[in-house]
């Protein structure tokens, strides 16, 4: 789950703190310019950190889309996993 909504958090966190800036360095240009130029780089970051965070958010969907395939198969079939038992550090299972 944190592979598909942690790029999505990030884009969006950046996208509004670029647009946060741009409001705060055009509210005062003379002495809020670096605000714009911090915005600018923000941009820079997103479109050099977006093709990464596409490649986290992509093996996601993935994942969760035949995780929850296997889990509809599995319910489908009634298959019921064995019980889990415990094993103690030393002994072999039996």
């Amino acid at each position: 789950m944190a592979l598909v909504w942690t790029p999505v958090a990030l884009m969006v966190a950046a996208g509004l703190l670029s647009v946060a800036l741009l409001a705060y360095a055009d509210s005062n240009p003379t002495s809020n310019s670096g605000a714009g130029y911090l915005a600018l780089f923000v941009w820079g970051a997103m479109l050099v950190g977006g093709p990464v965070l596409l490649g986290a958010f992509v093996p996601g969907c993935i994942m969760l889309s035949r995780s929850g395939q296997a889990r509809a198969v599995r319910r489908a079939a009634g298959y019921q996993p064995p019980p889990v038992t415990s094993v103690r550090p030393g002994s072999r299972p039996p």
